[in-house]
């Protein structure tokens, strides 16, 4: 599918650049989290196309707040804004990529997590959060989300090493006090 994409890039910037299709380059540059492409082609853009879609400006900002890895940002913009037609359903995909992304690195970096926390995250409401978490196989127990371990990439350290390294860190706390 990437493939396919780059071609349509090349053969679309070549033919007729319009700021509809502009608009869609840029929300599916977004989808393959091609962050950098992203803000390039911002940046090639004439003003007239940016102005021409106000939708160009919000992806603009949900680009940032994903270089940032501003969660709740990304969610709340991507929830917030009325989508056209013909971009809303890559913007569905895209949040569902982002909650998806959002869900690995919470099972993969925290133990326990406060439902509220985790809700405001993902910007959604605690009743949503209860199906998320049930049909991620997570538990709740007083308030907090238990996130069980998913597989993990092979760049990411286990979480062996950092719990050994949290308990090494205790230890050393520990002796100098």
């Amino acid at each position: 599918m990437k493939e396919e994409f780059q071609e349509y890039e090349y053969e679309v910037i070549e033919r007729n650049f319009t700021a509809e299709v502009a608009l869609k380059l840029f929300a599916l540059k977004l989808y393959f989290m091609e962050l950098e492409d992203a803000k390039l082609l911002w940046k090639r853009l004439p003003t007239s196309h940016r102005e021409a879609f106000p939708e160009l400006k919000q992806l603009l900002l949900v680009c940032q707040a994903m270089i940032g890895q501003d969660f709740v940002t990304i969610h709340k913009i991507l929830q917030d804004t009325v989508w056209s037609a013909h971009i809303e359903p890559i913007v569905s995909l895209l949040q569902e990529k982002v909650r998806e992304k959002t869900l690995s690195l919470v099972s993969y970096a925290y133990t326990h997590i406060s439902v509220q926390e985790l809700a405001a995250m993902l910007s959604v409401s605690t009743a949503k959060l209860q199906e998320i978490v049930s049909s991620a196989s997570w538990t709740i127990e007083n308030g907090m989300v238990m996130p069980k371990a998913t597989p993990q990439d092979s760049n990411l350290p286990a979480r062996k090493e950092i719990v050994d390294l949290a308990s090494l860190t205790r230890l050393v706390s520990y002796l100098e006090n």
